[in-house]
């Protein structure tokens, strides 16, 4: 079980997996997402404290605004010249 505050869901890795989730669904035609919370939950975009302080996905979901929204442009990747397989990078 992964809880704010133990460096996983309040990291910036998380941003990762949150930036994927976004890209992937604007490629099959959503054109909004909704976060469990905003201020207090286990993955709130901002902390319980007195200054809501934000977390990384917060930056990331205002990135995410700024530059692509629900446009997302389908790239493709060729393989690498030395056999190396890309099958579990994703590009957007």
């Amino acid at each position: 079980r992964l809880l704010r505050g133990t460096g996983v869901t309040d990291a910036f890795m998380s941003s990762f997996w949150y930036l994927d989730n976004m890209a992937t669904a604007s490629l099959h035609g959503f054109g909004g997402w909704c976060r469990q919370t905003l201020v207090g939950g286990n993955y709130s975009l901002l902390a319980s404290d007195d200054l809501f302080t934000p977390h990384p996905d917060f930056y990331a979901a205002l990135l995410w605004r700024q530059l692509a929204s629900s446009r997302v442009l389908h790239v493709t990747a060729k393989a690498h010249s030395d056999g190396v397989s890309n099958a579990d990078v994703r590009v957007y």
